[in-house]
C-alpha cells in the first residue's frame, strides 16, 4: 500500500479541497442504513487525514482509522484529537470489531503484488468485522481503463500553486498498473512524486471478497444511486466511469491468511 509522506502529505488536503466528504459520508450511511446498520463504530482503512472520519463523528458515530503513512496519521490526529482512535499501520493494530468498515479514495488500488496480497487485505478486514457487517469501498473501474487511459491534467490550487499530473499506464497482464507522475509548483517550493495504482479486474475483486467471507450487495458508478449488479449477478456499470463503489456484507469468518 502506498505511503503518503513528507511533501506529498503536506499538500494532500490542498489538492483535494474540492472533495465533498460530507456528501460521501451521507451516501455511505444511507447504504449502511438500507442494509440494517444504523449507528455504532466505523473503521476507515486508509483513513488519510481523517476527513471522512470527522464527518462520521459529527453524525454520532464512534470513529476508528488506520493508515500506513505516519504523516497522514499525524494529520488525522490533529484534526480529530480525542474524538477518534487513529492508529499507524494496518487494521490488525485495531482491537475492536465493527458493523461498518470503509476504505475510500482508491485504497484498494494501492495494494500491489499478486492476488494473494489482495486476498490478505480483504481477509484482515473481514476478521475485524461482525457477521452481517457492511464493508464499502471505492476503486478504479477496470472496464473504463480497458476502454481509454486517463489524460494528463493541470490543477490550479487555492494557494496559487499548480499540480501537474501525467498518467503512465502499463497494460501487461490482467491487472494493469497506472502510475501518476506528479509535479507540484508552488510559490515557496517545488517537488515531484509518483503514485502507483494496481487496476484490479472486477473478477479478481469479487473472487477475493468471496474468499474473505463477503457477499456482494451492490456495485455503483462513483457515488451514484443505480446498482449495477443485476438479478443474475451480472456487472454492467458504465465503461466511461473511472470510479466505482462496491458494497459488501460479511457472511462468514474466513481462516486467517
Amino acid at each position: 500500500m502506498s505511503n503518503y509522506e513528507g511533501n506529498q502529505a503536506s499538500i494532500y488536503d490542498l489538492v483535494h479541497e474540492d472533495k465533498n466528504y460530507g456528501l460521501e459520508v451521507d451516501y455511505i450511511i444511507n447504504i449502511a442504513n438500507n442494509n440494517g446498520i444504523n449507528s455504532g463504530n466505523v473503521i476507515d482503512i486508509g483513513c488519510g487525514t481523517g476527513k471522512h472520519l470527522k464527518e462520521f463523528k459529527d453524525r454520532g458515530w464512534s470513529a476508528f482509522g488506520v493508515d500506513t503513512s505516519l504523516d497522514m496519521v499525524k494529520r488525522a490526529e490533529e484534526l480529530l484529537g480525542d474524538d477518534a482512535v487513529i492508529r499507524h499501520g494496518n487494521i490488525e493494530v485495531i482491537k475492536e470489531k465493527f458493523d461498518l468498515a470503509i476504505s475510500m479514495f482508491n485504497v484498494v488500488n494501492h495494494i500491489h503484488g499478486d492476488l494473494n496480497s489482495l486476498e490478505v487485505f480483504f481477509n484482515n478486514i473481514s476478521r475485524k468485522m461482525n457477521k452481517g457487517g457492511v464493508f464499502i469501498f471505492d476503486c478504479f473501474n477496470h472496464k473504463a481503463y480497458q476502454k481509454e487511459a486517463p489524460k494528463s491534467n493541470v490543477k490550479t490550487l487555492s494557494n496559487g500553486g499548480k499540480l501537474h499530473t501525467k498518467p503512465v499506464a502499463s497494460y501487461d497482464g490482467l491487472h494493469p498498473d497506472l502510475t501518476l507522475e506528479c509535479e507540484y509548483i508552488g510559490k515557496d517550493k517545488r517537488f515531484e512524486y509518483s503514485i502507483k495504482h494496481k487496476i484490479w479486474h472486477t473478477g479478481a475483486l469479487f473472487g477475493s471478497l468471496f474468499k474473505s467471507g463477503f457477499s456482494l450487495l451492490g456495485l455503483y458508478n462513483y457515488f451514484e444511486d443505480n446498482n449495477h449488479i443485476t438479478e443474475d449477478g451480472i456487472y454492467d456499470a458504465d465503461k466511461s466511469k473511472y470510479k466505482i463503489v462496491l458494497v459488501t456484507k460479511k457472511i462468514r469468518t474466513p481462516k486467517k491468511r
